[in-house]
Order: structure tokens, then sequence, then C-alpha cells
């Protein structure tokens, strides 16, 4: 389930369509046609995201939680503004 309130599986990253989308909301959100420079910047965001959650916990002396790619959502800055 998509949506304001969940965000996005990071399945999802898996349809070549979807990345598409994203690319596409990144151009728009920067003003670049350059869609290596899209895809960069909206690759640095996802990976930021990504990882976020597992950097905490290692920070922050707790477990690392063992990424389920089927309940894993991303959020924030994976939304197009």
């Amino acid at each position: 389930m998509t949506g304001p309130d969940r965000g996005h599986r990071v399945t999802d990253m898996s349809d070549p369509a979807w990345i598409a989308a994203r690319i596409g909301d990144t151009a728009r959100r920067w003003g670049s046609a350059d869609r290596r420079v899209n895809a960069t910047l909206w690759w640095y965001s996802a990976s930021s995201t990504i990882s976020r959650p597992l950097l905490h916990a290692a920070v922050e002396s707790r477990p690392i939680p063992r990424p389920d790619p089927q309940r894993f959502w991303l959020r924030g800055s994976m939304r197009p503004a």
C-alpha cells in the first residue's frame, strides 16, 4: 500500500517504471534536464533514506534491524514535493 502516510516499499525499486517516475519527479523538483544528474540526485536521496535506520541503530548501540524488503518503507524525501 503506497500513500502519503506509508511512503513506498523498497521493493518498488525493482520496477523500472517506478524508478523512471521518481527520476522524473527529481527533474521537476530540481529543474534539471540531464537524466544522469537526476538519477544521481534521486539515488543519493534514496540511499540515505534506506541506510538511516541502520546507521541510527549502530550509533545508538542498538541491535541493527534485519532488513525485510516487504516491510521496509521509504518515507520523507522519497515523496515528490
